[in-house]
């Protein structure tokens, strides 16, 4: 009888199926992304009351928000404006996390403009765990405006952070994007062409990178960075008489998809 119990225990367990050791398995979320508030005029403070009153009221339980820049208008020291976006924020029910864009920290005050923005919403590069998935929060802006931070290098820092997760799923947020721009009917590369495939080597290296999401555009866009996608939300802010918007993501099974949400100005 020994026997046979031994032998079934042997023959059960060869057919169960087998799990790598180390693969890590993440849970289906939502998270909600907004860009380009760009605080100051009346409207854009309306629209983001708006938005952090649909977001609460969402259906669904919302992990996160990710604000991916430009939250100020090249004034991020009017301390006024500071005061009042942070108090809107603080309204909202789920965490939020911040990167700055090229109209947070402006490259001819960078250092002022960097000091401000730790001070008050978050480090340049961060990361944050939300089950089973990284999120990598990064700016890259002093790249694509040409000018240099002492001591900041983002794409070494988002290599080495990579390879350091490198059996998790990650998801980068950044600002401008790094892929093509096509506008007035022309198409424009904002970072240089070194930049550009070296970051297309960098996020596809470790073949962990399942999406990086972006705004700047005020449009929504995506595009491929080899096998990874780059999804770009439309913006808050009312330039180019858009309309506000928010996306709300669900992550299931390494792969994302989005709505988006408009908000109306009556």
């Amino acid at each position: 009888m020994k026997k046979l119990f031994v032998l079934f225990l042997f023959v059960t367990a060869a057919f169960l199926p087998a799990y790598p050791a180390n693969k890590t398995a993440a849970e289906p979320f939502y998270f909600v992304q907004v860009t380009d508030t760009h605080w100051g005029p009346d409207l854009h403070t309306a629209r983001l009351k708006k938005i952090v009153d649909a977001i609460n009221a969402l259906p669904m339980k919302i992990e996160f928000v990710a604000h991916t820049g430009d939250i100020a208008s090249d004034d991020l020291d009017n301390m006024a404006n500071l005061s009042n976006a942070l108090k809107i924020y603080s309204q909202l029910k789920a965490p939020i996390y911040f990167v700055p864009g090229n109209h947070d920290i402006v490259k001819y005050k960078f250092d002022k403009c960097i000091a401000i923005y730790t001070n008050y919403f978050s480090p340049l590069n961060y990361t944050v765990e939300v089950k089973g998935v990284v999120m990598l929060f990064t700016f890259l802006e002093e790249l694509r405006e040409n000018y240099t931070i002492p001591g900041y290098d983002p794409y070494k820092w988002v290599e080495s952070t990579l390879k350091a997760n490198k059996k998790k799923p990650v998801l980068i947020f950044h600002h401008s994007p790094v892929i093509p721009d096509f506008y007035n009917n022309e198409m424009h590369y904002p970072y240089d062409p070194k930049e550009t495939s070296d970051w297309s080597a960098i996020v596809n290296k470790d073949k962990n990178v399942k999406g990086i999401i972006c705004g700047h555009f005020h449009r929504g866009e995506m595009y491929w960075i080899g096998d990874v996608p780059c999804y770009v939300a439309p913006s808050v802010a009312a330039y180019w008489e858009r309309q506000a918007t928010f996306r709300v993501y669900e992550y299931n099974n390494g792969k994302l998809n989005y709505f988006t949400v408009y908000i109306e100005d009556k």
